[in-house]
């Protein structure tokens, strides 16, 4: 995940299946808020696309932005994307 890119301020570790990274045994800046996101519910989750019907050659490259739709609704966006080469397809970090 990139700063400013895929994440900013106001991203937390829950919103990128983090949560696993915080110590809630401990005092720190943000835990009541913390607590009271995970309360209320996660609104996103930060993870990753592979796009298995795409064709590099001859379908547009997803750069960044792009809307996400799942049943005709929308459930998200594009935050970055790459060739995976191992894998010979294209990959997405997506927000959902």
């Amino acid at each position: 995940a990139f700063w400013g890119q895929d994440s900013d301020k106001k991203t937390t570790p829950f919103d990128l299946n983090r949560e696993f990274r915080v110590s809630f045994d401990k005092e720190f800046v943000g835990k009541a808020a913390l607590i009271k996101q995970k309360s209320e519910g996660i609104q996103k989750r930060f993870i990753q696309f592979l796009l298995e019907d795409h064709d590099i050659d001859r379908d547009p490259w997803p750069w960044s932005g792009e809307p996400i739709y799942r049943n005709g609704e929308f459930c998200g966006y594009v935050t970055s994307t790459a060739y995976g080469f191992t894998l010979g397809k294209q990959l997405c970090l997506v927000y959902v």
